[in-house]
């Protein structure tokens, strides 16, 4: 046997699994770039947003994956790579539902709030209308409250109606959130105002009598 013919003969078995691992690397390359191409749809706000987590693994898979190209690792880093893209479409589509539960539940969250603060709205204009009625009727105005400050405060009840309706039309225009902050600085003045008016007493059932047989003997 000739020395070149041992010479191949060592060298065959290191041809054969060369060759055994090369078949890995063109497959590898490409699973490797078409996973790089694939996680790019990972870097959404949304994704960062509602799907984070699951994001920075799928991220590391691949970082994973191009390490194993660059050690020559084919067949590993072909079988890292390869599901890449599949994981990606799973990712973004959590984060889409995540998303869109976030939404739904901020949508029932402003249109409670809006909800909340008409009602809130209409007995704070219920009791103002009542205390100023109230004192409307009465003949004699409370001490230090005289009929400029009663004509003031329904002027004032005027205008926070005005504000109200300028908030229920907000909030048919879809513009909720902006609607009930319109709504709430109304009732927080209306509630103010409120506070402000003096008490006053219903005349007593004997007192009713007297003013009653008064106005008879007129």
């Amino acid at each position: 046997m000739t020395k070149t013919l041992k010479v191949a003969l060592l060298l065959a078995p290191l041809a054969l699994l060369s060759g055994c691992t090369d078949k890995f690397k063109a497959p590898a390359e490409a699973a490797v770039k078409a996973a790089e191409g694939a996680v790019e749809a990972l870097r959404s706000d949304e994704v960062t947003q509602f799907a984070g987590g699951p994001a920075k693994a799928v991220t590391d898979a691949l970082a994973g994956a191009k390490a194993k190209l660059g050690a020559k690792e084919y067949e590993a880093a072909l079988a890292a790579a390869k599901d890449i893209p599949a994981r990606v479409k799973e990712v973004v589509g959590q984060a889409s539902q995540a998303a869109q539960a976030a939404a739904e539940a901020k949508r029932k969250a402003v249109e409670a709030a809006w909800q909340e603060a008409s009602r809130e709205a209409s007995a704070t204009m219920a009791a103002l209308h009542e205390k100023l009625g109230a004192l409307k009727k009465l003949r004699v105005l409370p001490k230090g409250f005289d009929k400029k400050k009663l004509t003031a405060a329904e002027a004032s009840a005027a205008s926070l109606e005005g504000e109200l309706a300028r908030a229920a039309e907000k909030g048919k225009a879809g513009a909720l959130e902006e609607a009930t902050t319109l709504a709430k600085e109304a009732v927080a003045r209306g509630k103010e105002l409120v506070s402000a008016l003096p008490a006053h007493k219903a005349l007593p059932a004997k007192a009713k009598t007297k003013v009653k047989a008064k106005a008879k003997r007129r």
